[in-house]
């Protein structure tokens, strides 16, 4: 058994129930998955401090997957909270026109950044979704 070991087991319950004691705070605010969201970072950013790794020392293949795994989590966690938090801000049609506009997005990135060809039927698509964008923006509400 190592010290090391037990000390990093007790840090990661202790930044646990600190990330719940957090949580517990702001369940009104949050809800139930946003509480669960905040003790996970509580709890990552207590063991990241308590872990400190040596990051100087580190080597590429080290730094790579440092950066794949804050890529995972900046690429599935951020929009996951943001997707959750926003309609309780935003109005219904605003949130709509926000998440349509995400495939042109994720095309206009494989594009620019990855270098990626679409065929046609990828462009017409793309032409719709800003068309209906568009639209639905000029359009003025009917009220009844």
């Amino acid at each position: 058994m190592s010290i090391a070991g037990v000390c990093t087991m007790l840090a990661s319950g202790l930044s646990t129930q600190l990330g719940a004691a957090i949580g517990s705070l702001a369940f009104p605010m949050l809800g139930p998955v946003g509480v669960i969201a905040v003790r996970q970072y509580v709890a990552a950013a207590v063991l990241l401090i308590l872990g400190r790794p040596r990051l100087r020392s580190f080597t590429r293949r080290q730094w790579g997957l440092v950066l794949l795994l804050a890529a995972g989590i900046l690429s599935s966690a951020l929009p996951f909270l943001a997707d959750l938090f926003t309609p309780r801000r935003v109005p219904a049609a605003a949130f709509g026109l926000f998440m349509s506009v995400n495939p042109v997005l994720a095309a206009a990135v494989g594009v620019l950044v990855l270098g990626q060809q679409l065929d046609v039927a990828a462009w017409l698509s793309i032409a719709a979704i800003i068309a209906a964008n568009a639209i639905s923006i000029l359009a003025k509400p009917r009220h009844a």
